[in-house]
């Protein structure tokens, strides 16, 4: 399976040391994020309003430390008009609109995606994603499934700094439009 990181999980110590951890693996583990959110934490892009995630911190040096640009394993994620058609991006700012696009398109990919924190699922429901919610008996069975291509030791400790999974139902699975399926660990966010 493909796993995508949320931008508010690379946005912590914990978050990247798990990252760099799987890099130093031979052969070394690969992760996607959103293009946009790599190219905004690695270059200045203009900020014309407060991204989502910048919510969720807990200080400015967290951001400050990033530096996704000498992590040669993290894959970008395009965003695809064609799997965020439907979607209502004119109520994010247009940095937070691309983010989420991008995550969308990976979510239709195939991709899972992991989180600590909801502020990703609250934009998808907020651009009119449908989200079907499942609690912590099944969030250990999706776990397993989304890092089924990890190493042991690169999985177990993806598990304790993590508290959401997430993937997309298509409509083969019985659902009429492309639906989110958020697992929840029910573990509280860390600060």
């Amino acid at each position: 399976m493909t796993i995508m990181v949320d931008p508010t999980f690379m946005m912590t110590r914990r978050g990247q040391a798990w990252l760099f951890r799987g890099m130093a693996r031979e052969p070394p583990v690969c992760v996607r994020c959103p293009r946009t959110y790599i190219a905004f934490t690695s270059h200045s892009i203009a900020r014309d309003r407060r991204p989502y995630w910048y919510s969720v911190m807990r200080s400015w040096n967290l951001y400050d430390d990033l530096s996704l640009d000498r992590v040669a394993n993290v894959l970008p994620v395009d965003g695809d008009a064609n799997s965020s058609y439907l979607l209502h991006l004119d109520r994010l700012g247009s940095l937070d609109a691309r983010v989420i696009s991008e995550i969308w398109s990976g979510l239709t990919r195939g991709y899972w995606l992991v989180a600590r924190r909801p502020a990703t699922f609250d934009a998808l429901v907020q651009v009119g994603v449908r989200v079907v919610s499942r609690g912590p008996d099944d969030y250990w069975s999706a776990f397993r499934i989304a890092t089924s291509d990890l190493p042991s030791d690169i999985a177990d400790p993806l598990d304790r700094r993590t508290r959401f999974v997430a993937n997309v139902s298509l409509p083969a699975d019985g659902f009429i439009v492309p639906t989110l399926s958020l697992y929840d660990g029910g573990r509280d966010s860390y600060k």
